[in-house]
């Protein structure tokens, strides 16, 4: 689902004058994770991100989950807690939870990125060879996924 964007490429759905937070955390999928459960993680993702003006991206590969949610502390903080009950995956790991001054990505209610497909370590270098959320800082994280979003055009930034 995408965010409706204005004329001038700005979401004017969310509020501005809330603080915002950025949200990053990992997990492991259940085995056996199939391509339909992804699917109705996304879609369920999605409808309650709008309803909650969250926004955010999902990775996923090698049994591994990475999300990054953008929204209000308390919507952020719910929504944690709501998926770290989520039968899907387990071990879920809180990785950053800061203020941040403005949304990275404004037009998506959640985007599905799978890793291998971009390649990243060819220009992020040897530690992203794999997808290993665990081994990586907020930062790392937040800044990895900024260069891949970059890299591949995957986003406009309002």
């Amino acid at each position: 689902m995408t965010i409706p964007l204005d004329d001038t490429g700005k979401n004017n759905h969310f509020p501005r004058n809330n603080m915002l937070y950025r949200l990053i955390y990992h997990s492991t999928a259940k085995p056996g994770l199939g391509y339909q459960q992804l699917k109705q993680i996304l879609l369920s993702a999605e409808k309650h991100n709008l309803v909650n003006e969250i926004t955010g991206v999902l990775l996923y590969s090698e049994g591994q989950f990475l999300q990054i949610l953008e929204g209000s502390r308390e919507n952020l903080t719910h929504t944690f807690l709501r998926i770290s009950q989520d039968f899907r995956h387990s071990e879920a790991v809180l990785v950053d939870f800061v203020e941040i001054g403005a949304r990275d990505f404004p037009a998506w209610g959640m985007k599905l990125i799978k890793w291998p497909e971009y390649k990243p370590a060819s220009y992020m270098g040897p530690k992203f060879e794999k997808f290993r959320p665990q081994h990586w800082t907020g930062l790392e994280t937040h800044n990895a996924i900024m260069e891949l979003v970059k890299k591949h055009k995957l986003a406009v930034k309002a």
